[in-house]
C-alpha cells in the first residue's frame, strides 16, 4: 500500500476551486487587469451553485443635469410676468391707445395675473403638501437608515472581534486601508464571537446583508418620497463586491479575509456616504423633530 503524500511533499498538489470577483469587461493587455484579490480560493468538493451570490441589479440615472433654465423655469416666468405688468401698467400705459391695442394689453396683463395666480397656488398648495407628505416621510425613513447604518458600522466591530483587536473609538472610525487589510489578515471567518455562537463569516453576512436588506425593502415603502442620491447610494451598496459575495467567505480555504479588505473597504465608506446623505435630509426636512423609541 502506498502512503499518502504529505502536505510538503512537492509532488502533493492541492485541488482548489477559483472564485473570481472582478467585475465585468474585458481583460487582458491594454485592457481591465485582474488583481489577486479578485480571486477567491474556494473548497474543491464545493458545490459552486449553491454559493449565496447576490446577483447584481441596474438603474438607471440621467446623464445630464437639469439646465439653470429647466430648474428655474417657473421662476423666470413669474418675474417675466411681473415685469410686464409693471411695464404696461406704469411705463407703457400711454401706448395702448386705441381699442385694438387696449384690447392687446388687457389680454396679456389678464395673462399674466393668471399665472401669478396659479403660481402662488402652486407654492401655497401643491409645494406645502409635498413638503408636508415628504417631512412625515422622511422622518420614518430617516429612522430607518439610522438603523441600516448601525447594522453596516457593526461589519468593522466584527473584523476587530475576529482580529483580536481591542475595539477604541479611534481604531473603530478609522478607514485607513492599510488597517483594515491588517485587520483583514488577521481575522478567523471560523471564530465564534457572539454568544449566539456565530461564527465571524456568519455575523458580517447577517449585519452586513441580510439586515440592510430587510431595511432597504422597508425603505423602499417610501419610494414615491426618496430623493435620488438616497436610491444611487443603496443601489451601490447592494451592488458593491462585499454586498454580492460575502455568502462566498464560509467556502474559503484559508480563514484570513485578505483578499477581501478592498471590498469591505468600498463598503464602509458607502456606509459613511449613506450617513452623511442622512443628516443632510434632516437638517433639510427633519428640523424641530425629537427622537423617540
Amino acid at each position: 500500500m502506498k502512503k499518502a503524500p504529505r502536505i510538503d511533499d512537492k509532488s502533493y498538489k492541492e485541488k482548489v476551486l477559483y472564485l473570481f470577483k472582478g467585475g465585468p469587461g474585458v481583460y487582458g493587455k491594454n485592457r481591465k487587469q485582474s488583481k489577486a484579490e479578485d480571486f477567491v480560493k474556494i473548497r474543491y468538493d464545493t458545490n459552486v451553485t449553491s454559493i449565496p451570490i447576490i446577483t447584481s441589479t441596474k438603474i438607471y440615472v440621467r446623464d445630464n443635469e437639469k439646465s439653470f433654465l429647466n430648474k428655474h423655469a417657473l421662476s423666470l416666468i413669474l418675474i417675466i410676468c411681473v415685469v410686464s405688468i409693471l411695464l404696461l401698467k406704469f411705463v407703457f400705459d400711454e401706448y395702448f391707445q386705441t381699442e385694438r391695442l387696449k384690447s392687446l394689453e388687457n389680454l396679456i396683463s389678464n395673462l399674466c395675473f393668471a399665472f401669478i395666480a396659479s403660481y402662488i397656488f402652486y407654492i401655497i398648495v401643491v409645494r406645502r403638501t409635498e413638503k408636508s407628505q415628504k417631512t412625515e416621510a422622511y422622518s420614518i425613513v430617516c429612522g430607518l437608515v439610522e438603523s441600516m447604518i448601525s447594522h453596516g458600522k457593526n461589519i468593522k466591530k466584527w473584523l476587530l472581534l475576529s482580529a483580536g483587536v481591542e475595539i477604541t473609538q479611534t481604531k473603530f472610525n478609522s478607514s485607513d486601508i492599510e488597517f483594515i487589510r491588517d485587520l483583514c489578515k488577521k481575522a478567523d471567518i471560523t471564530k465564534k464571537l457572539d454568544k449566539s455562537e456565530k461564527t465571524t463569516a456568519e455575523l458580517l453576512r447577517e449585519d452586513g446583508v441580510i439586515q440592510i436588506n430587510t431595511f432597504i425593502n422597508r425603505i423602499f415603502k417610501y419610494m414615491p418620497f426618496l430623493d435620488g442620491e438616497l436610491i444611487y447610494y443603496l443601489y451601490h451598496l447592494q451592488n458593491c463586491n462585499f454586498y454580492r459575495y460575502v455568502g462566498v467567505m464560509p467556502f474559503k480555504t484559508d480563514k484570513n479575509l485578505i483578499e477581501f479588505s478592498y471590498d469591505i473597504h468600498e463598503y464602509l465608506e458607502l456606509i459613511k456616504k449613506i450617513e452623511k446623505h442622512n443628516n443632510k435630509i434632516k437638517a433639510n426636512y427633519l428640523k424641530g423633530f425629537s427622537v423617540r423609541n
